[in-house]
């Protein structure tokens, strides 16, 4: 892959692009997991409908799984971290102070250090680091990767691997992943063009409405029940 760019739009809109998957990983997460905490609360309103909930939280799981595959990817033609890392050393000169204020011209980008944009080179580096299969974390997601998710494995379902237990990735370790995603991604884009993504969406609490309309229906019921014996004792 060349990591050559041609102008400043083209690392913009890179950035823009990886966002994408990073940010939404940690929606999907999130909601996977604010559903999952909420089944003892609701136990019987996830009841009423388990089928429909059950395919709910595996395609939540699948999504956030899948946009962390592609994050952490390793293909050489493929937009991901380690390369978007590799762009960025290629191309340091981006982010020099005068190319800075040009993007950034505005009042609130006139009072930052336009001179201090630039990436720390040994910060780069670490952070290369923690991208690569190298790092174990990311070595077992891309072991999923490569044989749950972006392809199934015939070796492995021949031999009746479960890679899941084989390699476990365990909820807090998906969470250390999407922070490392959106402390790299905030980094340099805030270097770049003063600008940090935000890892949370409106509405993101909408389940919580969803769940309570069943409880109020199953409520309504109960009552519509207990009227009826009521009327039978009588």
């Amino acid at each position: 892959m060349d990591y050559t760019l041609e102008d400043d739009e083209e690392l913009e809109q890179l950035i823009e692009e990886l966002s994408h998957d990073i940010v939404y990983s940690k929606v999907y997460y999130d909601l996977f997991r604010d559903l999952t905490g909420s089944i003892e609360e609701y136990g019987r309103e996830f009841d009423q409908t388990p089928v429909f909930w059950n395919l709910t939280l595996q395609a939540h799981k699948d999504a956030f799984f899948i946009r962390l595959c592609r994050v952490y990817d390793q293909q050489d033609n493929a937009l991901h971290l380690h390369n978007w890392l590799k762009i960025i050393q290629a191309n340091i000169h981006l982010f020099e102070a005068d190319r800075f204020k040009e993007r950034t011209d505005t009042t609130f980008s006139r009072v930052l250090d336009s001179e201090a944009r630039k990436p720390d080179l040994d910060q780069l580096k670490e952070d290369v680091k923690l991208v690569k299969p190298s790092n174990p974390l990311v070595k077992r997601l891309m072991v999923l990767r490569n044989n749950v998710f972006a392809h199934r494995s015939a070796s492995g379902a021949k031999q009746d691997i479960d890679f899941f237990e084989e390699y476990p990735i365990q909820y807090l370790e998906v969470e250390s992943l999407i922070d490392r995603a959106i402390n790299i991604l905030n980094r340099y884009s805030g270097l770049f063009q003063a600008t940090e993504y935000y890892d949370e969406i409106v509405g993101g609490d909408d389940y919580e409405f969803i769940l309570e309309s069943i409880r109020s229906e199953i409520e309504r019921a109960d009552e519509r029940i207990e009227e009826k014996l009521s009327r039978l004792e009588d």
